[in-house]
C-alpha cells in the first residue's frame, strides 16, 4: 500500500496536443470547456448549445431561465461495433449471471474468461486494443448485456475525456493519475480507522453538495458498525464527461436511503464520470460490493472533488456478497502424456496391472481416463466413490503414469 499523501490533490498542467484523446466523431475536446451546465442561468428562451453528444436548451423553470439538457444520438463509432461483437461472443461463453460486465473488465485486463472463470491463454492484441478504448469497452458492456445480436447504428452515450481535462478557465489538466490517487487515499485512510475514513470522505466531497447534519448522522452510524471501504478501483477506460449530471438535487420528501445531497452552488465545470469497482465491509452485512458510476468535479486550480456520500444509497444487505472482484482461476486441465507407447516396458506392464485393480474398486460412472488422470495428478483414485490415497506406492505409480507407455497401460488394464 502506498504512503498516504496529506497534501491536496493538484493536477499536473499538461503541455502538448490532445491528438491521443479518443472522442466522439467530429468533436473538438476544447469545446467541452465552453458547454453550459444544467440548471445554470441563460439569457434567451429557446437558445440551443450542443456538441456531438449532448444538447442544452434554454427553458423557463419557476420564472427563471435555466439550461436544460438531453443526450443526442450519433453514428456508432467503429470500435463500439467491434466491442459489441466481442461482448456478444463473451456472452455465449459465459452464461448470464449478475454483473456480466465484469467479464468485459477481466477480458480487457488480458484474461481469457469462460464460465465466469479465468482460463489458460491470452487475449489477442487486436481485441485488447479494442477493449481498452472507451467506445470499444462500452460496446462490450452493451454487447454482453443486450439480447440484440447486432450493434445499434446510432448510440447516445457521453464522450470520453481521455487522459486530460479542459477546464472553463482555459487550463488543461491531467486527471487519470490523480483520480486513482483520490480513491486510493480514501481506502488507505479507512484501513486505519472508520472514524478517519468518514472524515476523509467529507474532506474531498464537492463543497456545499451535502447536508452535513445528515452525513454526520450517517458517519456516526458507520463508525458504530465499523464500516470499511476496502477497495475503490476506478475503471479508467470508462472516464468520460457527465453533461447530464445536474448540480441541483431535489430529494424525495420520504426517502429510505437519503445520500444527504442538497442543492448547492453550480459546479465550476462539467463533472466527469468514471465507473468504480467498490468493496465494503461492516459488522452488520459482512463483505459486500457494488459497481457505481461516480462523478468528479475539477476546480479551477486543478483540485478534484467527488460526489460520494457516507450515507447508504440502497439496502446494503441485498448487495453482492463478495470480498474481491477478481474472477477465480479455473482448475488447470490435466492432460494425458503423449508419445510412443512400448507395451513391453516396465511402465506399461506395471500400470496395466494397476489399471485392472482401479477398475475393480470403481463405480459405474468412473472412467478409465478419470481414474488414471486422478492417480497421475494427485496420487488418489475413487474407491467406490470415495477419494483414497494410493499409499507408499503412489509416487512410483505417478512416475509411470507420467509416461505415454504407463498411462496407456493404465487405460488398457482398466478396460480388461
Amino acid at each position: 500500500m502506498r504512503k498516504t499523501l496529506i497534501f491536496p490533490l493538484i493536477l499536473a498542467l499538461l503541455a502538448g496536443s490532445m491528438s491521443s484523446v479518443s472522442a466522439a466523431p467530429n468533436l473538438d475536446p476544447m469545446s467541452n470547456a465552453k458547454m453550459p451546465i444544467i440548471g445554470t442561468s441563460c439569457s434567451k428562451s429557446g437558445a440551443v448549445v450542443k456538441n456531438t453528444v449532448f444538447q442544452f436548451t434554454c427553458k423557463s423553470e419557476d420564472g427563471y431561465l435555466v439550461w436544460s439538457g438531453a443526450p443526442l444520438q450519433y453514428k456508432t463509432p467503429a470500435n463500439y461495433i467491434k466491442g459489441y461483437a466481442i461482448g456478444q461472443s463473451l456472452k455465449k461463453s459465459n452464461p448470464a449471471e449478475e454483473y456480466e460486465v465484469i467479464i468485459c473488465k477481466n477480458t480487457a485486463d488480458g484474461y481469457v474468461v469462460k464460465n465466469f472463470e479465468i482460463q489458460e491463454g491470452s487475449v489477442s492484441k487486436a481485441n485488447l486494443a479494442i477493449l481498452n478504448d472507451y467506445y470499444g469497452y462500452m460496446g462490450c458492456w452493451d454487447g454482453i448485456t443486450s439480447t440484440n445480436k447486432k450493434a445499434p447504428s446510432t448510440i447516445s452515450i457521453p464522450d470520453p475525456s481521455g487522459f486530460a481535462y479542459y477546464h472553463p478557465s482555459g487550463q488543461l489538466f491531467r486527471v487519470d493519475y490523480n483520480i486513482n490517487v483520490l480513491y486510493e487515499e480514501i481506502v488507505e485512510i479507512f484501513s486505519r480507522s472508520t472514524e478517519e475514513g468518514v472524515e476523509w470522505l467529507s474532506a474531498f466531497q464537492v463543497e456545499g453538495a451535502f447536508d452535513r447534519e445528515k452525513t454526520d448522522a450517517c458517519s456516526a452510524e458507520r463508525i458504530e458498525n465499523n464500516w470499511k471501504i476496502k477497495s475503490l478501483v476506478p475503471d479508467m477506460r470508462t472516464l468520460s464527461y457527465s453533461y447530464g449530471s445536474d448540480w441541483r438535487v431535489f430529494p424525495e420528501e420520504i426517502s429510505e436511503y437519503d445520500s444527504g445531497r442538497i442543492t448547492s452552488d453550480p459546479y465550476t465545470s462539467t463533472p466527469l464520470r468514471v465507473f468504480v469497482w467498490e468493496l465494503y465491509e461492516d459488522d452488520v452485512n459482512g463483505d459486500y460490493g457494488m459497481g457505481n458510476w461516480r462523478r468528479l468535479v475539477v476546480s479551477s486550480d486543478g483540485g478534484i472533488s467527488h460526489i460520494m456520500s457516507q450515507c447508504p444509497y440502497e439496502d446494503e444487505s441485498e448487495l453482492l456478497k463478495i470480498s474481491s472482484w477478481d474472477l477465480e482461476v479455473a482448475p488447470k486441465q490435466i492432460k494425458a502424456p503423449v508419445g510412443k507407447v512400448d507395451k513391453k516396458s516396465n511402465a506399461y506392464k506395471t500400470m496395466f496391472a494397476a489399471g485392472k485393480n482401479f477398475a475393480r474398486v470403481s463405480m459405474a460412472n468412473d472412467t478409465a481416463k478419470s481414474q488414471c488422470l486422478s492417480a497421475m495428478s494427485t496420487g488418489m483414485i475413487k474407491v467406490r466413490g470415495i477419494p483414497q490415497y494410493l499409499g507408499v506406492q503412489a509416487r512410483q505409480l505417478q512416475s509411470f503414469l507420467n509416461t505415454a507407455s504407463g498411462f496407456q497401460g493404465c487405460l488398457d488394464g482398466f478396460g480388461k
